[in-house]
């Protein structure tokens, strides 16, 4: 399966086990964690983008903001098994993107805010907006220099 395939059948999945977390309240039984499982090779063959697009749609706001940060991330990263450096950045953020060897972009919506996925091999990339979760995550091997390690370089894994 190739790396874009394997993403976004990892993605659906992380933003469908989102969703359900944000309902729980709302659904008296929930089956165990291990019950939530989605094979990814059953998504190799369905068009997941227009599925990816009604369940961001369906995404309201939420106190997790960080966390979907991070599970974009994460997800990324195991999707390419772990061979590619990963960057979530918060669109609406100034920034400057020296990425190289781009595998794979894709941008995803939670709530008002849209974030840039990044699998690439090597370069930089310089948050010049607000640090946090709720704005960025990243995955690699990287190196943080610069005002509150702003500055991210990357290497080849």
């Amino acid at each position: 399966m190739n790396i874009k395939r394997q993403f976004l059948s990892l993605f659906t999945a992380a933003i469908v086990v989102s969703y359900l977390v944000s309902i729980t309240s709302q659904i008296s039984t929930i089956p165990p964690a291990n019950a939530l499982t989605i094979p990814t090779d059953t998504l190799a063959f369905v068009d997941v983008a227009p599925i990816i697009e009604v369940i961001q749609n369906t995404i309201k706001t939420s106190n997790n903001r960080e966390g979907f940060v991070k599970n974009l991330a994460e997800n990324a990263f195991y999707a390419t098994d772990r061979k590619y450096n990963v960057m979530v950045f918060n669109l609406s953020q100034p920034y400057k993107n020296g990425l190289r060897g781009v595998q794979f972009y894709k941008s995803a919506r939670y709530d008002n805010v849209q974030y840039g996925i990044w699998i690439f091999k090597d370069g930089q990339f310089i948050n010049q907006g607000d640090g946090g979760y709720i704005n960025w995550a990243f995955k690699g091997s990287f190196k943080r220099t610069g005002h509150q390690g702003h500055h991210v370089k990357f290497r080849k894994r």
